[in-house]
């Protein structure tokens, strides 16, 4: 059921979303928080709403939270009744969160960092084997959003749903589709794996400290049963990465490029030849072309990719 604004003020158990709380703590443990871990803590209850709400959570469920911070989000996912295994990197937020946690059953943390391996084996324990599947939710530091979903959709970690608080911007290019600006490789990613919705966007006074742009509130619902699977997705992730790291050349051109990389020269000819019998016209541009045709790309290079440097793609 979702709450009115009149119910979410009088939630004053929610203590860790409180503005002044976070204040006084960060103040009294002498906190300077970090840039580069991009701490911004929400305190505006609508938007922990509308991410709750969007979760669909119940006391059934296992959620991955990336980046607890001080717990704001936390301590509304566990009101739900649902398991949290925390992430925070932050070892000074490691003692807040225990300490306000400590009696809570459901409530488990990891410290670590999620872009590292490690960290990814410790979660794959956590989970494995009391859950088929699993929920992440969270707040993600806005300057490593790419590479933190990236990671997600290809740990083989069984997720359902991810609702993520994102950069408006970012958000845009989540569920952006071909022949748009905000089109890029994580956009295919996202439609690779399943479907993704922009809910709500916030300002920046929903955070402290306020960063200097809009928020959104994103969620991925993963494919029950996908439309389509490369052979490979760890070379079809590389081909659309390195498409778009010159975005504005024609795709043959980009083919041509990652050919060279094997050490072999490219005959330009074939490549048209083989985008044609694709239905691709050799002209257009990596944000001109939908994931079905880059799957048929990367199945058709995978085709031809020396053997003797494919053991990188199979692990």
């Amino acid at each position: 059921m979702r709450l009115s604004l009149a119910d979410i003020r009088l939630m004053s158990d929610f203590l860790l979303s409180d503005k002044q709380f976070i204040i006084n703590y960060l103040h009294k443990n002498d906190i300077f928080l970090k840039k580069k871990y991009g701490q911004n803590f929400v305190v505006d209850r609508m938007l922990l709403e509308t991410v709750i709400g969007s979760s669909d959570l119940t006391s059934d469920d296992t959620v991955l939270e990336i980046g607890a911070g001080v717990g704001s989000l936390t301590e509304r996912i566990l009101a739900e009744g649902a398991r949290v295994i925390a992430i925070e990197i932050d070892e000074r937020f490691v003692s807040l969160l225990t300490t306000h946690f400590i009696h809570n059953q459901n409530f488990s943390l990891i410290h670590g960092d999620i872009l590292k391996k490690d960290t990814i084996e410790k979660i794959r324990e956590a989970i494995m084997p009391n859950c088929r599947s699993f929920k992440v939710v969270a707040n993600v530091p806005y300057y490593i959003t790419s590479p933190i979903i990236t990671t997600l959709l290809t740990c083989r970690l069984n997720i359902s749903d991810m609702v993520f608080t994102v950069q408006k911007e970012v958000a845009q290019r989540l569920v952006a589709y071909p022949n748009c600006k905000e089109y890029s490789a994580i956009s295919i990613f996202m439609r690779y794996y399943g479907d993704t919705n922009l809910l709500e966007s916030f300002p920046p006074t929903s955070f402290f400290p306020s960063p200097r742009v809009w928020s959104s509130v994103i969620h991925f619902s993963a494919y029950t049963k996908r439309p389509f699977t490369a052979k490979n997705p760890l070379f079809f992730h590389h081909c659309v990465k390195l498409c778009f790291t010159e975005r504005r050349k024609m795709i043959k051109n980009s083919i041509s490029r990652l050919i060279k990389g094997w050490k072999i020269e490219p005959d330009m000819q074939l490549i048209e030849k083989m985008l044609a019998g694709l239905n691709v016209d050799p002209m257009m541009r990596p944000d001109q072309i939908p994931v079905e045709k880059f799957i048929d790309i990367s199945d058709e290079l995978w085709k031809i990719h020396p053997d003797t440097m494919k053991k990188k793609w199979l692990a």
